[in-house]
């Protein structure tokens, strides 16, 4: 999977996905990569209810973009997402030839304009939210193949809560996996897609994940790290980063009882891996951060200890979470 720092480097097949925590944090990012595809003379096509079309379409009036302007020079398409459901799903589940007869040819005709292409869609998250699951993978992996010979790029979007129960963990799994990444607001607060890989362009390259809180998770965020780790040619870091990114992981989801956040940050010696979770530190009076961890040898945080040059744990700041780390060396 791919990092997420940067929407302007958003490759042209990139089909990325969002787990979003709220209505703002959707418009703040499916808005600026919208707004992005048309100020740099793209096409911007959404697929989505009214409230969230309405919502993006304020957002890029804040970008100084004449929306209506926009739409007649065919660079803003709305459509709706119930509607185009209803026109290619056969008993709630998607047909290859009406989707293609549908949205293949939304996005056919738009590439054929010669112009790059974005689009957003929140139909899987109907789906899902409708409880058809399987419905909802097998329409991500028809957007897959029509990337695939289509050049365009793509980004869903779901709730953060409707995929965080337990019984849907190896569902949620699934769509991770048919996606190039994972999208999270950058660290500076900025909207944010990037390309694959850590690149070298700065002291330090990163990359933010964000997973809801379930077990299922942890494997996601092994995944994406050791694959992170490969493509930045420190590919024998993966096993120790692999270990290290489940034991922090785990500990967010099973003791903490929240969603997390894991930051991998390359430098020239070491990487880092911190994770983000929303349970405070205990409190112990003369205690640094890591003595109020229990790190027994072998286990848990212990092996992370075992594993890392450097490790330790430090309150957000705003008493409404921790960050716990660990240190590798290149």
């Amino acid at each position: 999977m791919a990092t997420v720092t940067g929407i302007s480097r958003n490759g042209p097949r990139d089909h990325v996905v969002h787990f979003y925590r709220s209505k703002e944090e959707l418009a703040t990012q499916a808005g600026g990569y919208l707004a992005e595809a048309i100020q740099s003379g793209g096409v911007a096509i959404v697929i989505a209810s009214e409230k969230h079309h309405l919502a993006f379409e304020r957002r890029l009036a804040e970008a100084g973009i004449d929306v209506s302007a926009a739409r007649a020079s065919g660079a803003w398409l709305v459509v709706d997402a119930e509607e185009a459901l209803s026109q290619f799903t056969v008993n709630d589940k998607p047909e290859v030839g009406r989707f293609d007869a549908v949205i293949g040819k939304l996005i056919r005709q738009a590439v054929g304009s010669g112009r790059p292409v974005r689009a957003y869609g929140e139909m899987v998250a109907m789906l899902w939210e409708a409880g058809l699951l399987t419905a909802a993978i097998e329409l991500e992996e028809l957007w897959n193949e029509l990337i695939r010979k289509e050049r365009f790029a793509l980004l869903c979007a779901y709730p953060a809560g409707s995929v965080a129960a337990e019984p849907h963990s190896a569902a949620f799994t699934e769509v991770c996996r048919l996606h190039a990444a994972i999208v999270d607001e950058a660290p500076d607060g900025d909207a944010g897609l990037g390309e694959s890989g850590l690149g070298e362009s700065g002291p330090a390259a990163e990359q933010v994940w964000t997973f809801p809180a379930a077990l299922e998770s942890t494997r996601a965020a092994r995944h994406v790290t050791t694959a992170a780790l490969e493509q930045s040619g420190s590919p024998q870091l993966a096993d120790d980063a692999a270990l290290v990114v489940t034991e922090l992981a785990t500990n967010a989801v099973v003791h903490a009882h929240s969603g997390f956040r894991v930051t991998l940050t390359l430098q020239q010696d070491v990487i880092r891996i911190s994770v983000h979770d929303e349970q405070p530190l205990p409190a112990v009076d003369g205690a640094d951060a890591i003595a109020v961890l229990p790190a027994e040898p072998l286990h848990g945080l212990g092996a992370v200890a075992a594993l890392a040059t450097r490790w330790g744990a430090e309150p957000t700041g705003t008493g409404t979470g921790k960050y716990v780390w660990a240190e590798l060396s290149r």
